[in-house]
Formats: C-alpha cells, structure tokens, sequence
C-alpha cells in the first residue's frame, strides 16, 4: 500500500510540473531564453577577462623579476 501512495505521489508531482510548462506562452519562454543567454555571455566573458588579466598580471610579473638584477 505505501508503493502505491509514493507512485500516485510521484505522478501527481510530475503532472503538475509538465501542465506547469505547458501553460506557458511561446513568446515568454522565448525572451526568458534569451535573457538567460544574454547573462551567460556577459558572465563568461567577465571570467575570460578575469583569467586574461591575471595571466598578464603574471607574465609582468616574472618580466619585473628578470631584469631586476640579484643580489649576493
């Protein structure tokens, strides 16, 4: 008997989920895509910048050292 209630609960949970996103309109999930894409390539490309400027930061870095003459 608790199979069948824990079936029924699963059932009950996946329909009201696919009438939930047939209710949408087309259009709507169409600009929410393309909101999300947007934010994605905004994020990715702060983080390529991010890791552009560390490795620049980086390659100064050793170039400062090489020409600092050493001490003994």
């Amino acid at each position: 008997m608790k199979l069948l209630a824990k079936c029924q609960f699963a059932f009950a949970g996946t329909l009201l989920l696919v009438l939930t996103g047939c209710n949408q309109n087309p259009e709507e999930i169409k600009a929410k895509t393309a909101k999300a894409t947007r934010e994605v390539k905004q994020d990715v490309k702060a983080v390529a910048d991010g890791v552009r400027e560390g490795l620049d930061r980086n390659k100064e870095n050793k170039d400062s050292k090489k020409e600092s003459p050493r001490k003994p």
